[in-house]
């Protein structure tokens, strides 16, 4: 396992103000290809990631056709899912080409493989819980900035085909502001956003932020230009399929 895990979320800070090109067409991605990446959600548009991982079963309902053509896909147990197969959904631990891991609502170590992944319903702690048990040394996270850099909130935003679920046949996106000017990401607006992230603080794992201006502040923060150095300087040249069928082989090693 390599030291190095790079965790993308979806926060406008990935753009570096560069709002003038296509999503798809940012540096950043190019920077990162030969790294172990975890992508969150709508990233898999953008960016082919290690494995893409997500942990709302509205999302699966509204990409489940994308999602069927990604190599590896991660997501949390949910009753969605038994009740779609009409199997215990406690005893479930894949979904066709989606690979299921408990979840807990606290934070249990290296033990999260067999007590639950803490989530909280939030990818991003989700993710950081994975690549500590996958071993990872060291963490950097892409986009969580949880909250708006200048004005925007979310580095696709400008791309009307993503950031939205259908719930209830009716169609809601969590990108930008309402017209009354609050988030329509209502994690954003909880002011005990950084009691979530405590829990990872005094572990032997060091977890960066790459994004200067996030609200997430219990992490060290690293700006873009020192991040670019840091990958440049002391690349990895994983074999992406070797790192998936390492983790499926690990999924396999606890659930069967």
């Amino acid at each position: 396992m390599t030291n190095r895990c790079i965790i993308i979320g979806s926060g406008a800070s990935l753009r570096q103000n560069m709002w003038n090109i296509s999503a798809k067409d940012l540096p950043i991605w190019k920077l990162i290809k030969d790294e172990y990446t975890i992508g969150i959600n709508w990233s898999k548009n953008y960016f082919d990631s290690t494995l893409l991982l997500y942990t709302d079963y509205q999302f699966w309902q509204q990409e489940k056709e994308s999602l069927k053509k990604l190599p590896l896909v991660v997501s949390s147990q949910d009753g969605f899912y038994g009740r779609e197969l009409k199997k215990d959904w406690k005893k479930l631990f894949k979904y066709e080409n989606i690979y299921l891991l408990p979840s807990n609502r606290k934070y249990q170590g290296l033990n999260s493989w067999k007590e639950g992944f803490y989530t909280r319903k939030l990818s991003g702690i989700y993710a950081i819980t994975l690549a500590i048990c996958l071993g990872f040394k060291e963490i950097y996270l892409l986009g969580m900035d949880c909250g708006a850099i200048d004005g925007k909130t979310h580095f696709y935003q400008d791309d009307p085909t993503v950031g939205i679920k259908t719930v209830n046949v009716i169609k809601q996106t969590g990108v930008g502001f309402d017209s009354k000017g609050r988030y329509k990401t209502s994690l954003y607006d909880n002011k005990n956003l950084n009691e979530n992230f405590e829990c990872f603080k005094d572990l032997p794992v060091k977890i960066y932020n790459v994004s200067p201006e996030s609200k997430i502040t219990v992490f060290p923060k690293f700006d873009y230009k020192d991040f670019e150095i840091l990958i440049k300087t002391d690349p990895f040249k994983i074999n992406q399929q070797e790192k998936r069928e390492e983790f499926i082989s690990l999924h396999k090693e606890y659930y069967g």
